[in-house]
């Protein structure tokens, strides 16, 4: 596997916040691993080329902490994959019936509820909203608004970008001017550009599981909207991308990993997140084997950067308890935390899909970023790039948690799109 290091200036970070920007450097070979390049702005760009696109290698299950449950102990434990199978996502009017988590059948699909903006359009001009109920795995259904932008009409359309707000992901990803500048910019090169926002409660949006399904379960609603937009706006050798700050980064990986969405994306942008494990990141007292892989994290990838802590804060804490129904299975706060649950839910558990030969994914921390994002998306970078993935980790000098309102920020996801958002399947 070969492996190119190179230095660029953004930093990548991961924290559940609502509202968090062409001129970024293009990846270049270095000879040294820890290279640093002062006038490039950033100080630390890894990338770990995977196989070929039409290769694939098998994850070894080694390679993974040996507490993680295989698909079979899971099944031993009634716990059922909460991954969707794809064939059951429907984008048509109605949703057809699927098999859901503990095989119960429930409706599984999206559909259009209403056509035009409930709120503002958005920053892009010529913007168009529609509002899609979501239903899947056992969970209940929610709404999501998606405001579309399309590329100049004298301009064939050269892919999708879906972006997607941190937090609980009821927010917007535009809004700085930064932000919407790349955004515009990406419209006017050929891109379909869709945001999404899911219409609940701000403190809960796509993570509410009143059943208990658990985060990993959640997600398929990332993934049955996805296959929703692929399938509705994505044609020929178009390709679909997406990418998403903070919760939103949180969001894609447990999409990608947890509920097979790489089958249908192309390129993911994941910024200030997300993270590998749950457990650790939701541990109030870290157990010392993380406080020691934390450490050297840092020291790897950015021991300058303003990361000081290795757990989530309680907010963060919070907002996944919100996918296990009464049960506070993330923070411990009234139920005891469950350490053995939010591994076995977590992006890099040994149900996870890490090798993913279609889908190439960069990750970005932002080097002022003082929450434990870095070494949490590292460690998730290091499992896909162990399972053969193509992969980047890249940390911004300049740049804090709200990565896409920052000018240097919102130029990098804006030159990796413009790069890297091409068709690999």
């Amino acid at each position: 596997m070969a492996r190119v290091f190179t230095v660029l200036g953004s930093v990548f970070a991961l924290s559940l916040c609502g509202a968090c920007a062409p001129g970024a450097a293009m990846l270049e070979d270095a000879q040294a691993p820890d290279a640093e390049r002062g006038d490039s702005g950033v100080l630390a760009d890894r990338a770990a080329m995977g196989p070929t696109e039409d290769s694939g290698t098998e994850q070894d299950a080694a390679s993974l902490d040996s507490g993680v449950m295989s698909r079979a102990d899971a099944a031993r434990d009634g716990r059922v994959d909460p991954r969707p199978d794809a064939s059951s996502v429907d984008s048509g009017p109605s949703a057809d019936s699927g098999t859901g988590d503990g095989g119960a059948t429930a409706p599984r699909g999206a559909r259009v509820v209403r056509d035009g903006c409930t709120g503002t359009p958005g920053p892009l001009a010529g913007t168009t909203c529609r509002t899609l109920e979501i239903t899947c795995g056992g969970l209940e259904s929610l709404q999501v608004e998606l405001l579309i932008a399309q590329p100049p009409s004298s301009m064939a359309a050269r892919g999708v970008i879906l972006f997607g707000s941190g937090g609980a992901g009821t927010g917007l990803w535009s809004g700085p001017d930064a932000a919407n500048g790349a955004m515009d910019r990406l419209r006017n090169a050929g891109f379909i550009v869709i945001e999404r926002r899911w219409l609940n409660d701000r403190n809960t949006g796509w993570f509410q599981s009143t059943a208990g399904l658990g985060v990993a379960a959640a997600a398929c609603r990332h993934a049955t909207l996805s296959r929703w937009i692929d399938s509705t706006y994505r044609s020929g050798t178009m390709a679909f991308c997406a990418t998403g700050n903070s919760g939103g980064s949180a969001e894609l990986a447990w999409s990608i990993t947890r509920q097979d969405t790489a089958d249908v994306i192309d390129f993911a942008v994941s910024t200030s997140g997300p993270l590998h494990r749950a457990d650790y990141g939701c541990a109030t007292t870290p157990p010392t084997a993380w406080t020691t892989e934390c450490a050297a994290l840092k020291d790897r990838y950015c021991a300058s950067c303003a990361s000081r802590t290795c757990t989530l804060p309680n907010g963060v804490r919070s907002v996944i308890d919100s996918s296990y129904g009464m049960q506070t299975t993330c923070s411990g706060r009234t139920t005891p935390f469950d350490g053995d649950r939010m591994l076995a839910d977590s992006p890099a558990a040994r149900t996870a899909r890490l090798n993913l030969p279609h889908t190439r994914v960069a990750f970005l921390i932002g080097a002022l970023d003082g929450g434990p994002y870095l070494p949490l998306a590292a460690g998730l970078y290091e499992a896909m790039r162990a399972a053969g993935t193509n992969t980047t980790f890249s940390v911004l000098s300049g740049v804090d948690h709200e990565l896409q309102s920052f000018t240097d920020g919102a130029r990098r996801i804006e030159t990796e799109m413009l790069m890297n958002c091409v068709r690999r399947r």
